[in-house]
């Protein structure tokens, strides 16, 4: 069965199609028709929103509807790495030219360079009003000035729903200019290969071509002339796909057509006038208008359109004639037309009549009739009855439940149970438990005696309509709108409704601190509970990449208790060793060394290696926001291990990740507290020998890989002289020349 979500694109590479279907992907073989491999991770339950083949072949970037964005690899079908940082759904991708550098949008608005490398957020960029929609990386060129020096420079144009393009300069991180595009929201956006001609499509059907000035991009962007829009990576096309459903593709023309066709129009012009003089003045301007640029809308001529809606008409081997709704993709009708095989159809040029002819010799003539459809809305929509025959149980549209007794018909109990429309409701069989499910995408479970709800459990991305019950009760199925059939089993474990309600409170409280983290209008650690939103962080265009979740939460734990058991445990050997100092020799013999830690005797660690650990074990592009959890006085401790580390020259470049961001984000508190100057000194010290010393290591390896690169050029270049017959002093004769020979490719 193939599951294809609406909510996302899919790409095909010409033999494989990678299809979201809503928390997987799935891989298909075009050609045989069969599903190569599904990429699922376990326990996430967002939909996909977005899918992007990077220029690195296998490795493709999904993006989910809960603002994450995960790095996938093909070749293994698993999450190579994790991107956290919008709050809503992520709507558009794009990868640079390397592929070490990916953009992303949201409908948060903001927009997002990841590294690709370093697995961490770079910049979050803020300026667009509404839903980013299209995101493309451009190159500059090399002689243009930059006032810096950093390799990872370019440009970014973006589109939103806003109706504005923007283009953002990579290196200072700004926006350099923003253009009014259209009237209505911009929905599709797309450069040429030689990235100076842009095309935008907005939701008024109309298309708008823009010239990209590289000689001066003070100039921006420059509109010439006015769904989708892709260009053809080899041919001439330029293809439109509109909300006609329907795909109009462009033919770009040659220089030669181009000018055949100005030719053609001053032909016709000349001929219009009838004027002699008019034409002898315009026979002397020919020469002077050669040079003047043809107008842009005739560099494209209409070559073919696509329609993709509509209705289908399909003749069968039984004599059915079967009628499909293209755009919905479902059955309307089946209507039984012949007593043997329909051969051939054929419909009116008004859409409205169709001729079929059969192997039972006849011809027959249809018209079509175009029926309203009528809705009939039910109060009740749905009920069972238990097994016992003392209970029915129904549901409702106003997202009531509500338990009636069959021997006098009374109802027991109406309670609130969705948040939407309950679809269908059904016992256990044996008992007076029973499962609802509504339009909230909820499957719940409740105790028809009690009163009281078991069990919620949410994995549908639509709205569940049908729901089944196996005979013995060990298996739930249901069916949602988003084409979906779910398998729920029930466990053997047994279900306690006290830690059910504990868990559920949990989730909140870790989202609603979360939430409060994330605010962007508060200092980072200020706790400021009275500040407008809004007030400041708002108005900043560039920001810092960090997004608080659970996970992030958990990990800032793990690390303040790493620390504290590591503290403890130093101040305890501290304190031992200041009492062994004190006494004599003799006394200092009988006094035993103070228990270790049973966590660190367990893995048999000192307290810093233990820190370390555990810090190595977070996530990589969580490691920001784990270190935003930590109060000033851990990050103080923390410190200290740094400094441990860099004298012990333990994973430098993770030290120094972590050192930069502590005193950028807690710069003011660490140059107004004085104990940290007798922790930064030392540690400035051993991380710059510690650096110093794997400088030299690699400049070593370096030079040793140049050597051995020389060598090999130098032993292949000998052998192909030797091959050609050569002695050795004629191949020395011939280098000593200097003059150029034929390039030739030689494999190892």
């Amino acid at each position: 069965m193939g599951l294809h979500s609406a909510t996302s694109n899919a790409v095909f590479d010409g033999k494989l199609a990678y299809v979201p279907a809503l928390e997987d992907v799935l891989v298909w073989d075009v050609k045989k028709g069969e599903m190569r491999a599904m990429w699922h991770e376990t326990g996430h339950r967002a939909e996909v929103t977005c899918i992007l083949r990077s220029p690195q072949p296998d490795y493709f970037a999904v993006g989910y509807a809960d603002g994450s964005v995960r790095l996938w690899s093909s070749s293994s079908q698993s999450v190579v790495t994790v991107f956290n940082g919008h709050k809503k759904s992520v709507t558009a991708l794009a990868f640079d030219e390397q592929g070490t550098r990916l953009a992303s949008g949201s409908q948060d608005t903001d927009l997002i360079v990841w590294d690709i490398v370093a697995e961490a957020g770079l910049y979050r960029l803020r300026g667009h009003r509404d839903q980013i929609t299209s995101i493309h990386f451009l190159s500059t060129d090399e002689s243009q000035p930059s006032s810096s020096t950093t390799a990872a420079a370019g440009l970014l144009l973006t589109s939103a729903k806003d109706t504005f393009l923007k283009l953002w300069d990579l290196t200072t991180h700004h926006c350099i200019q923003t253009v009014v595009a259209h009237r209505s929201e911009v929905w599709s956006l797309d450069v040429n290969p030689n990235q100076d001609l842009v095309f935008s499509g907005s939701g008024e059907g109309e298309v708008k071509a823009w010239r990209i000035d590289k000689e001066s991009l003070r100039k921006g962007l420059s509109e010439t002339e006015s769904g989708e829009i892709s260009f053809h990576p080899t041919q001439p096309y330029i293809a439109f796909q509109s909300h006609e459903k329907s795909i109009e593709i462009f033919r770009v023309r040659t220089e030669e057509e181009i000018k055949k066709k100005m030719a053609r129009r001053k032909k016709r012009t000349k001929e219009k006038k009838g004027d002699k003089k008019a034409q002898a003045a315009e026979n002397m301007e020919v020469d002077q208008d050669e040079d003047v640029e043809a107008p842009f809308i005739d560099k494209f001529t209409p070559h073919v359109v696509i329609r993709a809606s509509g209705k289908v008409a399909v003749g069968t081997k039984s004599g059915e004639i079967l009628i499909y709704d293209v755009s919905s993709s479902s059955l309307i009708d089946t209507i039984k037309a012949h007593s043997s095989t329909v051969w051939s159809l054929h419909v009116r040029k008004d859409g409205k009549a169709l001729v079929s002819g059969s192997a039972d010799k006849d011809v027959k003539f249809w018209e079509f009739e175009e029926k309203e459809g009528t809705e009939e809305i039910l109060p009740v929509l749905s009920m069972d009855i238990s097994d016992d025959s003392k209970l029915i149980v129904t549901c409702s549209a106003d997202k009531n439940v509500k338990i009636w007794g069959l021997d006098f018909g009374d109802c027991h109990k109406s309670i609130f149970a969705h948040e939407d429309s309950v679809m269908q409701v059904a016992f256990e069989k044996g008992s007076h438990y029973f499962w609802t499910v509504s339009k909230d995408k909820f499957l719940k479970y409740w105790d028809g005696d009690k009163f009281e709800g078991i069990q919620k459990l949410d994995g549908h991305h639509g709205e569940i309509w049908a729901l089944a019950l196996s005979h013995f009760g060990n298996f739930v199925v249901t069916g949602s709108h988003d084409k979906s059939i779910r398998v729920w089993e029930k466990l053997d474990e047994p279900l306690f409704l006290e830690e059910e309600r504990e868990k559920e409170l949990e989730r909140l409280y870790e989202s609603g601190i979360a939430d409060s983290m994330n605010r962007e209008d508060v200092a980072i650690g200020s706790g400021v509970a009275g500040e407008q939103p809004g007030a400041a962080g708002k108005e900043t265009e560039v920001s810092a990449v960090t997004k608080q979740t659970a996970e992030t939460l958990m990990a800032g734990e793990k690390i303040m208790e790493a620390l504290e058991l590591a503290d403890k445990e130093r101040e305890t050997f501290r304190e031992y060793e200041e009492a062994m100092s004190k006494l004599s020799e003799t006394d200092a013999m009988r006094l035993q060394p103070p228990p270790r830690n049973p966590v660190l005797a367990a893995y048999d660690l000192e307290p810093e290696a233990y820190v370390l650990r555990v810090i190595e074990r977070v996530q990589s592009t969580a490691l920001h926001d784990a270190l935003l959890v930590l109060p000033f006085s851990k990050v103080v401790s923390l410190m200290a291990y740094l400094n441990l580390w860099a004298e012990k020259e333990w994973n430098i470049p993770l030290l120094s990740r972590i050192l930069f961001f502590l005193l950028k984000t807690h710069n003011n508190q660490i140059a107004a507290n004085r104990v940290m100057r007798t922790i930064l000194i030392p540690l400035r010290k051993n991380l710059r020998g510690a650096l110093q010393r794997q400088k030299e290591i690699i400049g070593y390896n370096l030079a040793a890989l140049q050597f051995i690169k020389n060598k090999n050029d130098v032993a292949r270049t000998a052998q192909f002289y030797e091959e050609e017959g050569w002695d050795e002093g004629k191949v020395k004769a011939r280098i000593a020349e200097g003059k150029k020979r034929k390039r030739v490719v030689l494999t190892a």
